[in-house]
């Protein structure tokens, strides 16, 4: 069965050697790697094309400047494996990722496997997304009842091996961040069954080109818009909105909180997560952890509080970012 890793890069010369390093480090063999430079202008182009010439399995694209979103959607388009999988290229994966996620693939059937991942700092720290040792067998309506829930299924389009077909008919906005957010729900409804296993194959790296990102108005009010998109498409079933519940109210928590490191003040945002922080249902969430019940709980009582406790957080976390 072969497998499609798609790999966007764009101004990756720092890092991109590492990823395609673990790609070509798989105890799976039967890969097809797609790389696509998007318009880099450091050395990211000449060293995939070293790459290229190195293992016929990497088939490399250079193209204008088009954005992540449209650049997985060509990706996508060339793939010729019956399931593919995307790689963020300043991230890196473990040498038995893919083999274990076709195998359980194979085994169970599955249209999705879901991996668990490391947060990881340039440091050196790194923390897994699920502490425990789990695998769960999930139909569509139960994997989107996760899908706001980091510890499981979560809206990030890497470190998932789709079957191709699923991706069919399904396109990442163009122009837009937080496009996985507003699309691989989409993909999850067309599955018949989704696994998840809580092994970390996935490794986040978190560098200080991350905080433009997390510290801009305009994008996070697209976080904003990507987490109610995904509420109106849930409207009909009061089952998956009844266990989405606590991670949407979370999702709105991370926008605002990415207002306050752009030193900016949503009083709409505010009061809206207020409203929405029902601290019975929060509490009775057993799908997200403890620290964040107590994140929101903080909130909805003191967010003034919550406020300075979190800007000095964010200090903190930039330090760890920059080491």
């Amino acid at each position: 069965m072969k497998v499609s890793i798609v790999i966007p890069c764009y101004n990756v010369d720092q890092y991109v050697e590492k990823c395609i390093e673990s790609v070509l480090n798989q105890t799976y063999k039967d890969l097809e790697i797609i790389c696509i430079d998007d318009g880099s202008t450091d050395d990211t182009g000449n060293i995939l094309n070293f790459y290229e010439t190195k293992d016929m399995r990497i088939r490399v694209i250079h193209q204008i400047n088009q954005g992540l979103a449209e650049t997985r959607n060509i990706g996508k388009e060339l793939t010729t494996g019956e399931y593919l999988y995307y790689l963020d290229s300043d991230d890196y994966i473990e040498p038995d990722t893919i083999e274990i996620m076709a195998q359980k693939a194979i085994e169970t059937g599955a249209d999705i496997v879901v991996g668990g991942f490391y947060i990881e700092y340039v440091n050196g720290e790194k923390k897994r997304n699920n502490s425990k040792d789990i695998i769960l067998n999930l139909n569509a309506k139960e994997a989107l009842g996760l899908y706001l829930y980091s510890r499981y299924i979560n809206p990030i389009a890497c470190g998932k091996l789709y079957h191709t077909e699923l991706l069919d008919n399904v396109s990442y906005p163009k122009g837009r961040l937080y496009e996985d957010m507003a699309t691989t729900y989409q993909v999850i409804a067309k599955a018949h069954k989704v696994i998840f296993c809580s092994y970390p194959f996935y490794h986040y790296v978190q560098r200080s080109s991350s905080i433009g990102k997390i510290a801009n108005k305009e994008l996070n009010k697209q976080l904003e818009q990507a987490v109610d998109e995904y509420w109106d498409y849930i409207s009909d079933c009061a089952e998956i909105r009844d266990k989405a519940f606590a991670g949407r109210a979370f999702w709105h928590l991370v926008a605002y909180n990415r207002m306050i490191c752009a030193g900016d003040k949503d009083d709409e945002l505010h009061d809206r997560l207020k409203d929405e922080i029902e601290p019975l249902k929060i509490m009775g969430c057993k799908y997200t952890s403890l620290r964040k019940k107590i994140q929101l709980l903080l909130f909805k009582f003191c967010s003034s509080l919550y406020v300075k406790l979190y800007q000095n957080y964010f200090i903190n976390k930039l330090e760890k970012m920059s080491e």
